[in-house]
């Protein structure tokens, strides 16, 4: 899944950057543009995989809270949906620690 999304966000990132090019200089040639675009190869690979990482946190983030509710749910049946939700708040410190450091 994540190689899929790379080349997607790479495909468009290209393109993006053609597209900037062009607008910048709009009498460049079609392999001035691609020139460019393979010379910042690099710097959109680096934001690409920033990009990806950063998804991939907030995935783990949204899993988190997940289980984090559900247990909470379970040793406590009673508490509210807004009770849960404040008690996962609470705890969103240190849970953004451990995803952080990659322990959660």
């Amino acid at each position: 899944m994540i190689e899929e999304e790379m080349i997607k966000l790479a495909i468009i990132s290209g393109a993006s950057h053609a597209l900037d090019y062009r607008d910048r200089k709009p009498n460049s040639s079609e392999e001035e543009v691609v020139q460019f675009v393979s010379d910042e190869t690099n710097t959109i690979l680096q934001k690409i995989e920033e990009t990806i990482l950063r998804k991939e946190k907030a995935r783990l983030a949204i899993v988190t809270g997940a289980s984090r509710a559900i247990n909470f749910k379970e040793k406590s049946p009673r508490a509210t949906t807004k009770e849960i939700i404040r008690q996962v708040s609470e705890e969103s410190a240190d849970l953004l620690k451990n995803i952080q450091n990659g322990e959660d």
